[in-house]
């Protein structure tokens, strides 16, 4: 599956409004809009980690794959959502 070419604005435009997205941007790091929040929710769901649990709970559900996911991982994902969206 080619990530960048399954994301499209209109799919990210209809995430933004989701609730906790501040949560998860926070997470992500300083200076993330709005929008790149909504693509790493994307792109987390992709990879079967359970988003909404994330942003309700305050935490990731039990065995989410994210929970595994190493720092670089983490960040390499981060630049992936910061680099679609800007696409």
């Amino acid at each position: 599956m080619n990530t960048e070419t399954n994301i499209t604005a209109d799919i990210i435009d209809s995430v933004v409004d989701t609730k906790g997205l501040i949560y998860l941007a926070e997470l992500m790091g300083d200076n993330v809009s709005d929008r790149q929040a909504a693509t790493m929710m994307l792109l987390l769901e992709e990879r079967g980690s359970d988003v909404r649990h994330l942003l309700d709970a305050g935490r990731w559900a039990d065995d989410d794959p994210a929970v595994d996911m190493d720092d670089d991982a983490w960040y390499r994902l981060v630049a992936t959502a910061c680099h679609i969206e800007a696409a």
